[in-house]
């Protein structure tokens, strides 16, 4: 990787466009849901960003450009950010002046590194909970689950789709069945999500196998727009997820939702009875 110079902007003025339309915007809203998936697809795909380093000055070689290489074997400290409910994020920032907005550094000298998506994503997949853009302005939280999504998605199609959707190309062997060990509590706690949002009308649950990769596969029927309903199955059913498991979606309105739902649903929308 390699050192930033500090006198080099960094700038991603479309990604702080759509953050700060995404702020005015209800979540429940089919346009909140359109602008998060601009916003992520500009991440994984266009995104340069900033991160406070850590490194000692005697490993730092300064080139005439400016720029600088960092010695072989070289320790390197990244900043994180602690939450409420005890993870860590991986804090980097779209400019200099959402960096300056922490207020932790002021006007002092600061050692940064510009990071890709797939930077970020091999530094927090290993160790961390996940990362967050300006966490002190626009604040937007890429979980772990969120950016094995958005790796995937982005490897197997060149393009980001969405966050969370599972795409399933023609001829992809993929294996279904019922989970041996069936995870209760992260189907409660979906089943109680699917209760506030009447978007949606039916969940399915597999066991999903690609290759060496085992997944929890949720095939949603619904009328309302997916990445709302997505966004809030995956949050509430990750802090339930066993190790090294994904969460994957797919629409039910969809050949290969038709036929992966041949079990009961564990939800399904109540209809209510007048008269």
């Amino acid at each position: 990787m390699e050192l930033w110079d500090v006198n080099k902007p960094v700038a991603n003025p479309k990604l702080t466009e759509l953050l700060e339309k995404r702020a005015n915007l209800s979540p429940e809203s089919e346009e909140y849901g359109n602008v998060m998936n601009e916003a992520l697809k500009y991440v994984a795909t266009e995104g340069y960003f900033l991160s406070v380093v850590d490194i000692d000055d005697a490993n730092i070689e300064q080139k005439d450009d400016g720029s600088a290489v960092l010695k072989k074997d070289t320790s390197i400290r990244f900043e994180r950010l602690a939450a409420q409910d005890g993870r860590f994020f991986f804090p980097v920032y779209t400019d200099w002046e959402n960096l300056r907005a922490s207020g932790h550094y002021g006007d002092a000298q600061v050692k940064t590194m510009i990071f890709t998506f797939d930077d970020i994503a091999a530094i927090v997949l290993d160790k961390g909970d996940g990362a967050v853009i300006n966490p002190f302005t626009h604040n937007l939280t890429l979980t772990n689950e969120m950016l094995g999504h958005m790796k995937k998605v982005k490897v197997g199609s060149g393009t980001q789709q969405s966050a969370h959707e599972e795409i399933i190309q023609k001829d992809t062997k993929v294996g279904l069945g019922e989970p041996k060990e069936y995870p209760t509590e992260m189907v409660e706690a979906v089943r109680e999500y699917a209760k506030t949002n009447r978007t949606i009308k039916a969940i399915w649950l597999k066991l999903m196998m690609k290759g060496d990769e085992k997944s929890f596969l949720f095939i949603v029927d619904l009328d309302g727009p997916k990445e709302i309903a997505f966004n809030g199955i995956v949050n509430a059913g990750r802090p339930f997820l066993p190790k090294d498991m994904f969460i994957d979606l797919i629409p039910y309105n969809t050949d290969f939702g038709v036929k992966a739902a041949d079990n009961e649903p564990f939800y399904k929308k109540k209809r209510l009875m007048f008269g």
